[in-house]
């Protein structure tokens, strides 16, 4: 059977996703196709699918090549053949030798079972694997974090029912082991020494080198933050106050504890991280779109998110179209930005508009699949958003949505804000950001903005807000009173008021500032943390016992014995300010 007859819909959604196979095959049913062309583009079809090859920019499978294979394998007639022919599985024989070395491996992974959906099997990490219809084992299409041609092997296992055998010839290599947890430890007590010496060259040099060696299937969040600190310790940055040395000591911490906690959980999916998501439908839901932004992080990602509210829940809803560190080169968030999302238009076009997803596949931190069908349902009025009003219980939100301690999520939540008082933007020359407070009438918070806001500050009725804590976040959109839309303010400037409005609303504005917030736990952990890097660079000097009776005098009994135990060496110095850092989440 060729490759084309044994590509149906469900293989090709596994290859590339399920809303381009619906693309296509309206592009087929329209008549876009002749030929190898489609649309001016030009498809080649390879030896196997992913062989295939299209004149148009996209990185990848395209829908053009799609196009041209649905339309040969209808033009073959032979998806009704197909349906009827028995399927020849493969034997235990074929696996083996598919698998070599991985043999032992899958044949522990196929033990922990499989659920068998048609041609695909999904295992119990997280991974899927379709078979194509008497096609060879290297023609399966993987997704997932482990390495295909184990999850391949382990899923044909589960798929052909066949008796596994009784014990495996070699016994599998454990993804996490302790000689590399060591090896990651050194290297980090090592960054540390040389960052006390003001050496960062070293130390970039050397995370950056293990970050190299670490095994990424096993630990990818473990190496992306090898790679973020390697790439974050860069002299420029750090005269441009955009990384203190402080904060600096704080990351190299927490990954030192996150490689300790690695040693006793080695498989927990919060502490080693996920390469990819899995997203289950949850049901029609109802939403509206409010915010974009493209992004670009420290270890080398860089993608497009797109911000949702679930006007039922109230939910923010995050839907991402990312590429890892060095992956596909030719992704560009720019672009992205501009994609048709499920079928009805881009993310700047879609922002204020209420969508109806008819059975919302959401993923189980509340991430929004790209890959499914929505509805379009008109515009949407701010009030029908329910922005929170009273900012009291923001710490509470950040620590349900993030977790707490080596456990929290990365990242910021997305939450929906009115703001009460909105002081006038200012740019910071030293930071080189514009900051902007803003304010409940009781609880302050000290947004970033990606740009000004040209006067309008006192017109706002809802911002969108990233936060990274209860008093401190990122403006990601506002929505301003007379206004149909949101604004995405990394991209979208907003009107300019005409002379006189200008100047009447800077005078009536009302300037209120707002509160300060209790920082008492912070403050003292950032002394502590500075204390600790002073300590590292000059051997023998002792801890302060103002500090070590200030954490008694919290309660904070563990900071303070940490405190103590510091002697000038790595190990204590490491130990101590990852306790603070968990401790600082408490304000």
């Amino acid at each position: 059977m060729s490759w084309i007859a044994a590509c149906s819909d469900e293989v090709l959604a596994a290859a590339a996703s399920k809303g381009l196979v619906l693309r296509a095959a309206k592009d087929v049913e329209a008549g876009r196709v002749e030929g190898s062309q489609v649309e001016g583009q030009t498809v080649t079809l390879g030896a196997s699918l992913a062989a295939s090859r299209c004149t148009c920019p996209a990185v990848g499978l395209c829908r053009h090549i799609l196009a041209v294979v649905i339309q040969e394998r209808g033009r073959a007639g032979q998806e009704a053949q197909e349906a009827g022919e028995p399927e020849a599985l493969p034997d235990l024989e074929e696996l083996r030798a598919f698998a070599g070395a991985d043999w032992a491996e899958a044949v522990e992974l196929a033990r922990k079972g499989g659920v068998l959906a048609g041609q695909t099997v999904m295992l119990a990490p997280g991974d899927s694997v379709t078979f194509p219809r008497g096609r060879p084992l290297k023609e399966a299409v993987h997704k997932g974090p482990r390495r295909a041609r184990l999850a391949i092997v382990a899923a044909g296992l589960v798929r052909a029912g066949h008796p596994l055998p009784e014990a495996a010839e070699v016994a599998p290599e454990p993804l996490v082991t302790l000689s590399m947890l060591d090896a990651v430890q050194e290297a980090l007590a090592a960054a540390t020494l040389a960052l006390a010496a003001g050496n960062l060259a070293l130390a970039r040099d050397r995370l950056f080198t293990m970050a190299l060696a670490a095994r990424i299937e096993a630990t990818p969040r473990l190496a992306s933050d090898l790679r973020s600190l390697a790439a974050r310790l860069d002299p420029d940055a750090m005269r441009q106050a955009g990384f203190t040395p402080t904060e600096a000591l704080a990351a190299l911490a927490r990954a030192h504890a996150l490689a300790e906690a690695l040693r006793r959980f080695p498989d927990d999916p919060a502490l080693t991280g996920t390469l990819s998501r899995r997203f289950t439908g949850q049901g029609p839901r109802e939403m509206g779109f409010v915010g974009v932004e493209t992004w670009r992080n420290a270890s080398g990602a860089r993608g497009v998110s797109f911000y949702l509210v679930d006007l039922g829940s109230g939910q923010v809803h995050q839907a991402t179209d990312a590429r890892g560190a060095g992956g596909e080169p030719g992704f560009s968030p720019e672009t992205a930005l501009r994609q048709t999302l499920w079928g009805l238009g881009d993310g700047l076009g879609l922002m204020g508009k209420r969508l109806h997803f008819p059975d919302a596949a959401l993923a189980p931190d509340g991430g929004l699949a790209l890959s499914q069908r929505a509805e379009l349902r008109g515009g949407l009025a701010p009030e029908a958003l329910s922005p929170l009003s009273d900012w009291s219980g923001l710490g509470a939100l950040l620590r349900a949505g993030r977790g707490a301690g080596l456990r929290r999520r990365a990242g910021p939540i997305a939450v929906l804000l009115a703001p009460k008082h909105c002081e006038t933007p200012a740019f910071d020359p030293f930071s080189q950001e514009t900051h902007m407070a803003v304010s409940d009438g009781a609880h302050g918070l000290d947004l970033t903005l990606p740009q000004g806001l040209n006067g309008q500050e006192s017109r706002i009725a809802a911002v969108l807000v990233a936060l990274e804590s209860a008093t401190r976040g990122r403006l990601l959109s506002v929505w301003i009173k007379g206004h149909a839309a949101p604004f995405a303010m990394g991209h979208q400037p907003l009107p300019i008021l005409a002379g006189w409005r200008a100047l009447l609303t800077r005078v009536l504005r009302p300037v209120v500032a707002p509160p300060e917030a209790d920082r008492g736990i912070a403050l003292l952990a950032g002394r502590a943390t500075e204390r600790a890097l002073v300590q590292l660079s000059a051997p023998g000097t002792e801890f302060s016992p103002d500090l070590v009776a200030e954490a008694e005098a919290r309660g904070l009994a563990l900071a303070a014995r940490l405190m103590r135990a510091c002697d000038g060496g790595t190990g204590p110095a490491l130990r101590l300010v990852a306790a603070l850092e968990t401790l600082g989440e408490l304000d």
